[in-house]
């Protein structure tokens, strides 16, 4: 192969004219053209970019880490669950509103559940598109998916009210369930 002498613009040697723009060898005859990524790519890449930022800081939080350790299967590091935690959002698989009739104290039951971790249930009554009250399910026990909400206002007699079910994991990712219900008191 022979070897090729490179030098740098501005500069100019007795057998080379000067050049005004940089001079870039390249042998390979087939090079590929820039990547270009695709909407789906570019947001796959994003979504690996928080899942990994996820997983680091779950490593450096002591309590998040012995959390993640705890449910961890054998053989399976906190990084790579904190990871696929970041990944799934969970689930609400059942709204019982059987013990709710519009009146203060009334209970709704929600039952979420996640790969790893249900971290809290949000609850919001609305009627004729305002909220009337909001606030957060209580977990019967840790790391239970059954999330309890007591009712705090009346609702004002026959109406159809919406109910919507927010589950957060401990990522931050959300699943939203929204409901229109008739209720007479």
């Amino acid at each position: 192969m022979k070897k090729r002498q490179f030098t740098p613009p501005g500069r100019t040697t007795a057998t080379q004219p000067a050049l005004s723009a940089p001079v870039t060898f390249n042998n390979d005859k087939h090079a590929r053209p820039p990547l270009v990524q695709s909407p789906a790519q570019m947001e796959a890449a994003a979504n690996m970019a928080r899942a990994n930022a996820w997983a680091g800081q779950a490593l450096k939080d002591v309590r998040l880490s012995s959390l993640y350790a705890a449910l961890a299967a054998e053989g399976q590091s906190v990084y790579h669950l904190a990871l696929a935690d970041s990944y799934k959002a969970p689930a609400i698989t059942k709204v019982d509103e059987s013990a709710y009739h519009g009146k203060v104290g009334d209970k709704l039951i929600i039952t979420a559940t996640d790969n790893v971790w249900v971290d809290r249930v949000h609850v919001t009554i609305m009627v004729l598109g305002e909220t009337l009250e909001e606030g957060v399910a209580q977990s019967d026990m840790p790391g239970s998916s059954t999330f309890t909400y007591v009712a705090a206002k009346a609702l004002p007699g026959k109406c159809v009210y919406g109910l919507l079910i927010e589950a957060y994991d401990l990522p931050g990712n959300c699943t939203r369930k929204l409901e229109l219900k008739e209720i007479s008191t």
